[in-house]
């Protein structure tokens, strides 16, 4: 268990697979995809998943009006996640504390939401929907805690969006989380984390299963991805807490 921020978790994966341990994770280079904002963007966008467009600083950027989100390239968590209202707040902001290491990215208006997911080899399998809850603080945005399964699915959509992830990176394994914003178009990818999310917290008591047996069942192979679980996904709050 580690964030993405510096690498650590790359680093992590890494010395495990060096140490001849067995990782119960997502490969490196999977989480090297995943570590950083603008990698991730061109890997889903190849892979056919509608994701936000993210900029590096020296960018050419496009023109028009509209709302800016300046984050780290790194960042986990809505960590140091800032809105401008324009474009060239954002890059002013930049410029101003010399933060090479963050990009841009268009504010997207919709409702935050999470995917819960086991994947294995190119395929995933959807535990929870989750409804995310986001605060704004002095332009900063905050983390709150999910609502596990807060979200329905009746046509599909979400769990087509996973597969796509999957097929994207078809290197991760076992649990992994999908951010997202709801759109009246569509769900647009933000960020995939190959690691324990804040909605696994809620997920026993949502589905009746224990999702760490079902990640443990994966070494035993893709076949061990688990079936379609009957019965009802009950809602499940998870707090976090405004700090």
């Amino acid at each position: 268990m580690a964030f993405e921020s510096a690498r650590a978790l790359e680093h992590l994966s890494r010395e495990i697979l060096h140490a001849r341990r067995i990782l119960l994770g997502s490969a490196p280079g999977a989480v090297g995809v995943a570590s950083s904002k603008l990698k991730l963007a061109r890997v889903l966008a190849a892979g056919g998943v509608a994701t936000v467009a993210t900029y590096s600083p020296h960018a050419s950027l496009p023109q028009g009006g509209g709302a800016w989100v300046v984050k780290p390239d790194d960042g986990a968590g809505c960590l140091h996640t800032m809105l401008f209202s324009d474009r060239s707040a954002a890059l002013a902001w930049i410029r101003a504390n010399a933060a090479d290491g963050y990009v841009l990215q268009p504010f997207i208006a919709g409702r935050p939401g999470s995917l819960s997911l086991i994947c294995c080899d190119g395929a995933a399998h959807v535990l929870s929907c989750n409804q995310e809850r986001v605060a704004m603080r002095d332009n900063r945005f905050h983390v709150l805690g999910s609502i596990v399964n807060g979200l329905g699915d009746d046509d599909g959509a979400l769990a087509r969006l996973a597969q796509q992830v999957a097929a994207a990176i078809p290197s991760l394994w076992g649990y992994v989380g999908v951010d997202f914003i709801l759109t009246a178009h569509g769900a647009v990818v933000l960020d995939v984390n190959p690691r324990l999310t804040p909605a696994y917290a809620g997920l026993h008591a949502s589905i009746a299963h224990n999702p760490a047996a079902l990640v443990l069942d994966l070494l035993k192979g893709s076949g061990a991805m688990p079936p379609p679980m009957a019965g009802m996904r009950r809602p499940v709050s998870v707090d976090i807490g405004l700090p």
